[in-house]
C-alpha cells in the first residue's frame, strides 16, 4: 500500500469513526446497533440497560472500581455485560484483559465464544474500524487474544490462578441448585478472599463487575457489603433492580414506568405466574433480589400487635438511640425510639425515626422527640457519639429543657440484644402506634432480620435497647422509677398535652 492509499484508508477510517460517534460514545448504543446489524431485529431497549450501561460506562474511566448488579434472569444482564461489554472495551482500548467466570466453566466458554463472534462482526469493525485482528494461534472460545495484548478469557469458579485481569466480571458464582447447601455457599465466598480478590491488574481504570442473584443473607454479595460497611472493606456499588417496583430503592424506584421491570418482558401476570411457580423464596431471591424466607424469620407479621394513637397508655415517655452519622448508600441507620409502659408488662413504641442522618440532623431530631413528649431519660449508645453529646446539651440548654442523658457503651451481643425481642413479641408484650413515620422501615428490618447476618439491623437493636430501658427505668415488678411526672392527656389526634 503506497502513501497514498494509506492517507486515503486513514481519511475513511475517521470520517467512518465519527459516523459511528454515537456508538463508540455509549455502550447500549452500541449493544443497539450491533443486534440490529447482526440479528436483524431491534433490541428490547427499557431504561434499566441505560442504568447499567452507564454505570459501566464509569467503570471504563476508572470513576468505578467495583460493582454489583443485582437484576433478575431474563433481563439482559449476560448479554449486556458478560457478552458485549468486554467487546466494547476492547474497542476502546485494545490492551484490557478480560476474566469472564462463572458457577460453570462450560457456561462461561459459551459467553466466550459468543463474545470471540461478536468481536469479530462486521457491525463491532464499524463501529470500531482500529478493532486489534485477533491472533490466530490463540483464538479458542475460552481464550482468545489480540495482536495488541488485550485478551478475554472464560473460566468457571476453580481455573484463574495465577491470571490477572483490567477487567474481572463474575456471573452469577453459586448455581441455583446449590444455594441452600451451606458449604457451596462458604465455597464461593473462600473463591473470593482467597483467589479473585487479589485478580487485578495494577491499572487505574481495573475493576471488578459482579452479576449475582441474591441467595441467602450470607452470600457474596451480603459478604462483600458486610465487609465494606463494618470491616473498612473496598467500597462497592450496588445496583439492585427487582422485577417488581413495590421492592425498589431510590434512585431506581423512580424510574420504573409501570409496577415492574420490564412490561414488554415480564408483565405484573407473569411474574405472578412465576411466584407460584417457584415458591416465596426462590421467587424473592432471584426476581426481587430479596433473600428471606418465612422458615428462616426471627420475626413474623402477626406477631406484631398495633394499637391506635388515642389508646396508648399515658405513663412517662423514654428516649432510646442508636446513633450513625453518615448517609451513603450502605452506612447504617440512626434509629431512635421512644417509648411508654402500658398494660401487663407491655412496652409501647409512640414514635421513632429510623433514617440516615448526619450528627446536625440525629441531634435536631432528639430534642424534638425530648420537647414534643417531654422525656425526663434519654439513653443513647456511645459508639461514636461524642460530639453528639455536646451538641444536645447545648441544645436542651437553648430549649430551657431537662433530661437525663444516658450514654453509655453498648458492649451486649448485637445477635443476643436482638433475639432477646422474640418472646416478647410472641407473648404480645411490645405494641407499636399506627401511623408512625418509622414503622415501615422497623417492620420491614425486623421480618428481615436473620441470624448470621442482616444488611440493616439498626431498628431492632434499637428497639431491643428501648424496651429494656422502659422496663427498667419504669419498673414492671412494683418498683416504680421515682419522677415528677407532668399531668398529661391527649387531644383528638393522640398528641400530648401537658398541664
Amino acid at each position: 500500500m503506497n502513501n497514498k492509499e494509506i492517507a486515503q484508508k486513514a481519511i475513511a477510517i475517521k470520517a467512518l469513526e465519527e459516523k459511528m460517534r454515537p456508538q463508540r460514545s455509549s455502550l447500549i448504543e452500541y449493544v443497539k446497533y450491533h443486534w440490529l446489524e447482526e440479528k436483524g431485529e431491534e433490541w428490547a431497549d427499557n431504561w434499566h440497560y441505560h442504568v447499567m450501561s452507564d454505570i459501566l460506562e464509569k467503570v471504563i474511566e476508572g470513576k468505578i472500581k467495583r460493582v454489583i448488579f443485582s437484576v433478575p434472569p431474563g433481563s439482559g444482564k449476560t448479554e449486556l455485560i458478560t457478552k458485549h461489554f468486554p467487546v466494547y472495551c476492547l474497542g476502546k482500548n485494545p490492551k484490557e484483559m478480560i476474566i469472564a467466570s462463572s458457577y460453570s466453566a462450560e457456561k462461561a466458554a459459551r459467553y466466550g465464544k459468543t463474545a470471540r463472534e461478536y468481536y469479530q462482526d462486521t457491525a463491532t469493525k464499524r463501529v470500531f474500524p482500529r478493532m486489534s485482528p485477533l491472533k490466530k494461534d490463540q483464538n479458542a472460545k475460552g481464550l482468545w487474544e489480540n495482536e495488541a495484548g488485550g485478551q478475554y478469557m472464560s473460566t468457571g469458579t476453580s481455573g484463574i490462578t495465577g491470571e490477572r485481569a483490567t477487567k474481572f466480571i463474575i456471573d452469577d458464582p453459586l448455581s441455583m441448585s446449590d444455594i441452600n447447601s451451606p458449604t457451596e455457599v462458604q465455597k464461593v465466598n473462600t473463591w473470593w478472599e482467597e483467589t479473585v480478590s487479589s485478580r487485578l491488574k495494577p491499572n487505574v481504570n481495573s475493576a471488578f463487575i459482579i452479576i449475582h442473584q441474591r441467595y441467602g443473607t450470607n452470600d457474596l454479595t451480603a459478604k462483600l457489603l458486610k465487609d465494606m460497611a463494618e470491616n473498612d472493606g473496598n467500597e462497592w456499588v450496588h445496583v439492585v433492580l427487582p422485577a417488581e417496583k413495590e421492592y425498589a430503592e431510590a434512585p431506581y424506584k423512580e424510574m420504573y414506568e409501570d409496577d415492574v421491570l420490564q412490561p414488554n418482558m415480564f408483565p405484573m401476570s407473569d411474574l405472578i405466574e412465576k411466584r407460584k411457580d417457584m415458591g416465596a423464596f426462590n421467587y424473592g431471591c432471584q426476581y426481587l433480589q430479596r433473600p428471606t424466607t418465612p422458615a428462616s424469620q426471627t420475626f413474623h407479621g402477626e406477631h406484631m400487635r398495633y394499637i391506635e394513637r388515642k389508646d396508648q397508655p399515658a405513663t412517662m415517655a423514654y428516649g432510646y438511640c442508636d446513633p450513625a452519622f453518615t448517609k451513603n448508600t450502605h452506612s447504617d441507620y440512626c434509629a431512635i425510639g421512644i417509648g411508654r409502659a402500658g398494660e401487663d408488662d407491655e412496652v409501647v413504641l409512640i414514635d421513632g425515626k429510623i433514617k440516615k442522618m448526619e450528627t446536625p440532623e440525629v441531634a435536631e431530631s432528639i430534642l424534638n422527640f425530648i420537647q414534643k413528649w417531654g422525656i425526663k431519660f434519654f439513653r443513647i449508645e456511645k459508639n461514636g457519639a461524642e460530639s453528639l453529646k455536646t451538641v444536645l446539651e447545648i441544645g436542651l440548654r437553648e430549649r430551657k429543657l431537662y433530661c437525663e442523658l444516658n450514654f453509655f457503651h453498648n458492649s451486649a451481643d448485637k445477635t443476643g440484644h436482638i433475639l432477646s425481642l422474640q418472646p416478647e413479641f410472641e407473648q404480645g408484650k411490645i405494641k407499636f402506634v399506627e401511623g408512625m413515620e418509622c414503622l415501615p422501615e422497623l417492620e420491614k428490618q425486623l421480618i428481615e432480620f436473620r441470624v448470621g447476618g442482616t444488611m440493616h439491623d439498626d431498628a431492632p437493636d434499637m428497639l431491643a435497647g428501648l424496651v429494656k430501658t422502659v422496663r427498667e427505668k419504669y419498673g414492671f415488678s412494683g418498683t416504680r422509677a421515682k419522677w415528677d411526672m407532668p399531668e398529661q392527656s391527649f387531644d383528638a389526634s393522640g398528641m400530648p398535652v401537658f398541664r
